[in-house]
């Protein structure tokens, strides 16, 4: 880590002396947000309709990719959390393992960018985007992740994005041929 990094942590870390409605935020970002939008973006992709519909399966299917890639990185990449070298306040309890990238920041990068991708609303972008940053600034403040975990983990989760994207483009004419196919059989035979 460079001292750069550590500074960056000290001041975004939350001290004793922070006003308990900002740990209760960033409490609440990184338990309840984080279990919450896989709730709602599961339930759009299956009941939805449309444009939303479809953006929800782009959004889990970035999501995936960038809890897989994250999952394969941490290996290679043995960074202590600031906790386990004496930094900051940790809030949350938390295992010891490598920090390196955010698994949290990740997931929710891959959304917001996923949601930009998709032709929704700007209100609906918008709050993406401050969801993931909202997720992303907790991570840090709760004394968990390094902000160069954070900025690795926006890295992979938009690399992740674009990569469901691209896929999604060239995959889904094939797709929504083999549907209709399937379906037009499936209607022949009753």
């Amino acid at each position: 880590m460079t001292s750069i990094d550590h500074a960056l942590f000290l001041w975004i870390n939350l001290g004793a002396d922070t006003p308990r409605f900002w740990l209760a935020l960033a409490r609440f970002s990184s338990l309840a947000l984080i279990q919450w939008l896989p709730v709602v973006i599961v339930t759009l992709a299956l009941a939805g309709t449309g444009l939303r519909r479809q953006a929800a399966w782009r959004v889990l299917a970035s999501v995936a990719v960038a809890a897989l890639v994250v999952h394969l990185l941490k290996p290679f990449f043995h960074v202590d959390r600031p906790f386990a070298l004496g930094l900051g306040t940790r809030w949350l309890e938390h295992g010891a393992d490598p920090s390196f990238p955010s698994a949290h920041a990740a997931a929710l990068a891959a959304m917001a960018v996923a949601v930009l991708l998709t032709p929704l609303r700007w209100p609906v972008k918008a709050v993406a985007v401050a969801l993931a940053l909202l997720v992303s600034w907790s991570r840090v403040a709760l004394g968990l992740h390094f902000p160069s975990d954070v900025l690795a983990a926006w890295c992979v989760g938009a690399l992740a994005a674009l990569a469901v994207r691209w896929a999604w483009t060239r995959l889904q004419p094939c797709a929504s041929a083999w549907w209709r196919r399937a379906s037009l059989s499936l209607r022949g035979r009753s």
